[in-house]
């Protein structure tokens, strides 16, 4: 019975516009998903480059930095300083500078992890940033070391001034012009804290740019090591999406190959009914 074989195969078959439709679909909702994708890490790359003076994330550490400069250019310390207090003016200031910077890392951290959970993806960075330290102690010590090295030239090039005149002129003064000169070693002697304090401006100031410069570099790496894993979980996905569509399309092969199985049953069917009516009306005309 060439019907009881042809009916499970209809009920198997379906209407080729069926998969016509899924396999669209299927391919609309991948392209949906590269364009998203694409979007969102360019997006996010742009929104979070520190390099890009339209970021606010620059704009901020920009601020913090030239701040700081700012604080370091205008200070100034007289005669009457000791060493303490340009010490402590220092450690405060590089205090300071690392607490803003470590503010400015948290909240652009809690912005970044904000983004992601915002668009639901299931992937976080491994990679935290860093503020750079400054060795306060050893910037303190070698500047120190310098300005005493200063000041002693200074007071050698003073001393190794005296000739026959100044012995001649001191003579004269009884000693007054000795006094003059041992008060100008003296004066000498105590810029030291403001010789210090040179020395140490241009290795804050190198600090705060260095700082500025590695901060740029880790957030990048931040940017890049979440980019390069989500990357990997959006190539996962892809992959299963392409086997879904490749198991469409054999599907749709299947189908078609029923369709075909289906054709060649009924045509079989078609040849034999024309051949028992040929019979039944040669039998009539017997």
């Amino acid at each position: 019975n060439i019907d009881a074989r042809i009916d499970p195969l209809r009920k198997k078959y379906k209407n080729p516009q069926t998969f016509a439709l899924e396999i669209q679909k299927h391919k609309d909702e991948t392209e949906r998903m590269r364009r998203d994708y694409n979007e969102f890490t360019a997006e996010l790359r742009e929104e979070f480059n520190p390099q890009d003076r339209n970021s606010r994330y620059y704009r901020k550490i920009d601020q913090i930095v030239k701040g700081y400069i700012g604080k370091v250019n205008g200070k100034d310390f007289d005669f009457d300083y000791t060493e303490d207090p340009v010490e402590s003016y220092m450690e405060k200031l590089a205090e300071d500078f690392g607490d803003e910077m470590n503010q400015f890392v948290h909240w652009l951290e809690a912005d970044f992890k904000k983004i992601i959970e915002e668009r639901a993806i299931g992937v976080q960075s491994d990679y935290s940033i860093t503020v750079p330290k400054i060795s306060v102690r050893s910037v303190w010590t070698s500047a120190l070391n310098a300005a005493k090295g200063q000041i002693e030239a200074r007071v050698d090039e003073l001393d190794a001034s005296k000739n026959f005149g100044y012995y001649l002129a001191s003579a004269l003064t009884l000693g007054f012009y000795a006094l003059h000169h041992s008060d100008k070693k003296g004066q000498i002697r105590a810029s030291l804290p403001q010789e210090a304090w040179g020395n140490i401006r241009p290795k804050l100031i190198a600090h705060f740019t260095d700082s500025m410069t590695r901060l740029q570099k880790e957030i990048n790496a931040l940017i890049n090591d979440f980019c390069d894993r989500y990357k990997r979980q959006f190539d996962t996905e892809l992959q299963g999406r392409q086997r879904d569509m490749e198991s469409l399309e054999g599907d749709k092969r299947t189908n078609e190959e029923l369709r075909d199985e289906i054709s060649a049953l009924e045509a079989e069917k078609k040849t034999f009914e024309d051949n028992i009516k040929k019979c039944t009306q040669i039998a009539g005309e017997l």
